[in-house]
């Protein structure tokens, strides 16, 4: 199974290229400093960042250095922020100094004064926005607020789209081997965000990785410990009960689903995981005035390493053999079986692929939402399962389509609506293509001979 050694492949790229988009720069330090030093140099002077410097300090903390220049070039200078954490630490963004190297470090008066009423004022950000000349801000496109808020919202739906389409496409692999609905990836999503963020304390704990390695291996013990998750709960209770009837393995993942969800918070307790925002650069695409469309290097890295994830699923079930395997078992389960396609090693490696991509999912919720906790499986499952419905449950395709579909109406409903009532517009489009469409957008029509058993 080539294609799949090939998935493997594409995974661990993505690993890579987050532990890659942890830039040694960190945006958001370096917007606090950004703001600090228009504080400090006349109001009406434009100001160009000439360049940007990180550094470590001796006492675990961060610098940032800022060479500058005013007005139309005639004037030059540096500031250094000190900051008191680095990396994932809670205490990154606490500005400890500031360095002007014309007229030396500030006194802690003045820190304070400038920290309390000026660094926490949401004016200074838009400030910074408006005065300086940085090439990321001063050659882009100048485009309508309305736009410009739209192409921003899409955005934002990007790694939502991107997380329930990892989600439906799991939902899909075990659906068309015996059209059963199994209602246990969302907790193994849940397990992987829980997992991920494990890995990030337990790797940060150990010292000398570095931001980049303590989220490489964060993302590698997420998908093992999704992977091995969803082994044991196939082993011991869901492979027994596809023997069976579809019912029977139906009710089995349901209460699974609750047994899980229950461990976790036992074993784990109930309260929220808060992730700290990754350090990262910040790309400005386009502005309106004071309102900037940007995107970040994890958005991009997330959003592109799960589409090549599902380009390279799509692509494996439709040309690889285990593909032609799969969807012989999902057309004519006899006549496949008669043509010595084992129905419970496929179904076993489909478990394991969707309870990986579970995994991945949950991976996509705790980067770019910085949340977790034991009670998120439920709602996330429910809402991949609508796109997977919607899209055409029996088909990758209709999945990822189905992911476009939901992804894209929670995020814009959000934006111009009532976000109060969001689900509501959610779930009412699952009634809608269950009694117009049942058979999803890209799904086809069941057969009636179809034999229904796992």
């Amino acid at each position: 199974m080539a294609w799949m050694r090939a998935l493997a492949v594409l995974v661990s790229w993505l690993v890579v290229s987050l532990v890659g988009a942890c830039a040694p720069i960190d945006s958001f330090q370096a917007g606090l400093c950004e703001r600090a030093l228009l504080a400090l140099v006349p109001a009406e002077a434009p100001v160009a960042i000439l360049d940007r410097a990180s550094f470590s300090t001796a006492d675990g903390g961060a610098g940032l250095r800022l060479t500058y220049q005013l007005g139309s070039g005639e004037s030059t200078g540096a500031l250094t922020c000190l900051f008191a954490g680095q990396g994932l630490d809670a205490n990154r963004l606490e500005l400890r100094a500031v360095v002007d190297e014309g007229r030396g470090p500030l006194s802690a008066a003045r820190l304070h004064m400038l920290k309390r009423f000026w660094l926490d004022r949401p004016e200074a950000g838009a400030e910074r926005t408006a005065r300086l000349a940085d090439g990321a801000l001063a050659v882009v496109a100048e485009i309508p607020i309305d736009l410009a808020y739209f192409l921003q919202q899409t955005l934002n739906a990007l790694p939502v789209i991107a997380l329930y389409g990892l989600l439906a496409a799991s939902y899909t692999l075990i659906y068309a081997l015996g059209r059963t609905i199994l209602l246990v990836f969302g907790e193994l999503a849940m397990i992987g965000a829980m997992a991920c963020f494990a890995g990030v304390a337990l790797f940060s704990g150990l010292g000398g990785l570095g931001t980049a390695g303590v989220v490489g291996g964060a993302v590698v013990f997420a998908l093992l410990a999704s992977a091995v998750h969803g082994d044991a709960l196939r082993r011991l209770v869901l492979q027994p009960a596809a023997g069976r009837t579809p019912l029977a393995l139906l009710v089995a993942s349901f209460a699974l689903a609750i047994v899980v969800q229950d461990y976790v918070r036992l074993s784990q307790d109930a309260g929220d995981r808060l992730l700290p925002t990754l350090p990262g650069r910040t790309h400005v695409l386009a502005r309106a005035g004071e309102f900037v469309v940007a995107v970040t290097d994890f958005q991009l890295v997330l959003v592109g390493g799960a589409g090549i994830v599902l380009g390279a699923l799509v692509w494996g079930m439709g040309r690889g053999r285990f593909g032609r395997c799969w969807r012989a078992m999902a057309e004519d389960p006899q006549m496949a079986t008669l043509c010595g396609v084992s129905k419970t090693r496929l179904w076993a490696i489909c478990f394991a692929l969707a309870a990986t991509l579970a995994g991945l999912a949950g991976v996509v919720v705790l980067l770019r939402f910085g949340l977790a906790n034991a009670f998120m499986g439920a709602m996330l499952g429910f809402k991949a399962l609508t796109a997977a419905v919607v899209g055409g449950i029996g088909r990758i395709q209709g999945a990822i389509l189905g992911a476009v579909v939901i992804g894209g109406l929670e995020t814009y409903w959000a934006a111009y609506f009532d976000m109060a009532w969001r689900d509501v517009a959610v779930f009412a489009l699952l009634a809608a293509a269950l009694v117009l469409r049942p058979q999803g957008l890209v799904g086809l029509a069941e057969r009636p001979d179809r034999v229904l058993r796992p």
